[in-house]
């Protein structure tokens, strides 16, 4: 999961207008003057197109496309940050999602017939689609961790460049617990301040959502590679297997799959390939963790793996530790004896 930052206009009249399309779920940049300057052209056909209609002179075409061709590398679940909407001393987080045009790249498109007019012409064609229901808005006050404040609104501050990739860790964890924040408001209404990290049933919790799993294509130095999301479809298939069996869902913080009803349970899904082991002692630590940071502390723990662990990991899973453990085979959950009683009041499980 990556975190971006973009830059949009602050133009009276465009950016309430970049707003409205944000709460429905499109992204829009600019820079897009013409309608065969799709970035997914390629840079040459690109540059070539933008030299042809027209440019302003302190937009330069190669550090443009640059900059621009970062919406080609977003992916399903990443998360964006635009400073300065809906307001100057506003903005607003989202999740991206995969695009419902079947373009070629996850999560951007590109409106050749639908720019909008502009006091500079059209513009405003490439789109990053997003979650509506993740938007939150938020002001510029002691209800944001500041930290996040320094780097929006203090020097140097993010919106400086058209779209930037945050490398930091902590400020991509920030930005998840502020879309994480349980909200009842619409889409694109401000989050008042308060408490970032709620534990209790007072608290709505948005109803959990399954995420793109489709193999892509990410571009690295050297040329392209196709990454591979089975994490992501073990988990949709095992949410849904759940929810068939009467649980109830809900998204909770970075928890893979958090079940609310019958029973809270916290469920970590891995993938036992390359290092097994290691991926069974994060899974443990995240269980854990999870546990602690959403003070929940009395939710059952349980461990959803791809294939069967060895005999020793399982016992020391269920007996050493209190983890339940469940893998998949085929369109079959399996698990050991003791996962099997602890759950049995969800029927998701063969055997």
């Amino acid at each position: 999961m990556t975190t971006w930052v973009f830059r949009q206009t602050d133009t009276p009249g465009i950016r309430e207008r970049l707003f409205k399309e944000a709460k429905h779920g499109r992204l829009l940049q600019g820079w897009s003057y013409g309608p065969r300057l799709s970035l997914e052209v390629g840079k040459t056909k690109w540059l070539r197109e933008y030299r042809r209609i027209g440019y302003k002179p302190k937009h330069k075409p190669e550090p443009t496309y640059r900059d621009l061709a970062k919406m080609l590398e977003v992916l399903p679940s990443d998360l964006i940050i635009v400073p300065k909407q809906p307001g100057d001393d506003s903005f607003f987080v989202a999740r991206a999602i995969a695009n419902p045009l079947g373009q070629k790249s996850q999560c951007y498109c590109f409106f050749s017939d639908k720019p909008m007019k502009t006091p500079w012409g059209t513009d405003f064609r490439s789109c990053l689609t997003i979650d509506p229901n993740s938007l939150r808005v938020f002001q510029n006050d002691d209800s944001v961790p500041p930290l996040l404040r320094k780097a929006l609104f203090g020097r140097g501050a993010w919106y400086r460049s058209k779209i930037q990739r945050i490398k930091r860790h902590d400020l991509t964890l920030i930005t998840q617990r502020l879309i994480d924040v349980p909200s009842s408001l619409n889409a694109g209404q401000y989050v008042s301040g308060g408490n970032l990290y709620p534990t209790t049933d007072a608290n709505p919790l948005a109803p959990f959502v399954t995420l793109a799993d489709s193999d892509y294509i990410q571009t690295i130095p050297g040329g392209k590679v196709v990454r591979s999301r089975s994490h992501q479809t073990l988990v949709n298939v095992a949410a849904a297997r759940l929810t068939s069996a009467g649980a109830n869902l809900v998204r909770r913080g970075r928890i893979d799959l958090f079940v609310a009803k019958p029973f809270e349970m916290i469920i970590e899904a891995k993938i036992l390939h390359g290092n097994a082991s290691q991926a069974i002692r994060e899974g443990i630590g995240q269980l854990f963790w999870y546990r602690f940071e959403q003070g929940l502390s009395s939710a059952r723990l349980c461990l959803l793996l791809d294939r069967r662990p060895a005999e020793t990991v399982l016992q020391f899973l269920e007996h050493g530790v209190g983890i339940s453990v469940v893998w998949k085979i085929g369109n079959r959950f399996i698990s050991g004896p003791q996962t099997k009683n602890c759950l049995q009041k969800l029927n998701w499980l063969h055997g």
